[in-house]
């Protein structure tokens, strides 16, 4: 999607809540993956980290763990990567349906690292996990991450975000801090 016309659904989406809470927080997660995806990694890592407390439930937050990975990875915060690979490594026994994809970023982060060789286990292990899941979007992404590993992929590489998006982000952000994160509430 184009980037405008995402920005426009993500300020619109933002507008319909009035407070920082669970969908206020995984709205900050799908515009970071959104801004990586644009490889604004910087504005991305800010909403990821900022909505991380808000999200209890494991396997989600797997899946934020590794966005933040990647976006850290792409922004040479290589002690940032290291922790949150560690975090994601010590919850791969108990396999869920966000674990393959947590995986593809961490082979992506890793690769973005110039570490080749855990890039592509990440990625074994991510279509193995899939296959054994059945899940076919997961095969079929773990299979073209693999691909795109072997053609040689290029690392990912940030923008600087652009000041209109950066002081969206810093709104964003202190609407989630103005909150009592879910894990302290009662």
């Amino acid at each position: 999607m184009p980037f405008e016309e995402g920005q426009d659904h993500i300020v619109s989406a933002y507008r319909l809540y009035d407070s920082a809470d669970a969908p206020v927080a995984r709205l900050a997660c799908d515009a970071g993956t959104f801004y990586g995806d644009h490889r604004y990694y910087s504005v991305a890592l800010e909403l990821f980290e900022a909505a991380l407390p808000y999200i209890v439930r494991p396997a989600e937050r797997t899946a934020v763990l590794s966005n933040i990975a990647r976006a850290a990875a792409a922004l040479g915060m290589v002690d940032r990567f290291k922790n949150v690979e560690d975090q994601i490594h010590a919850d791969i026994d108990d396999p869920t349906e966000f674990t393959a994809p947590a995986l593809i970023e961490l082979a992506l982060a890793a690769n973005t690292l110039g570490h080749q060789r855990k890039s592509r286990a990440w990625a074994v292990e991510a279509l193995r996990i899939a296959r054994a899941r059945g899940s076919r979007a997961g095969e079929e992404a773990a299979l073209r991450t693999l691909a795109a590993l072997d053609a040689g992929r290029e690392p990912d590489t940030a923008l600087p975000a652009p000041q209109k998006l950066q002081r969206f982000v810093n709104r964003f952000m202190r609407r989630l801090k103005e909150a009592v994160p879910a894990r302290q509430a009662s």
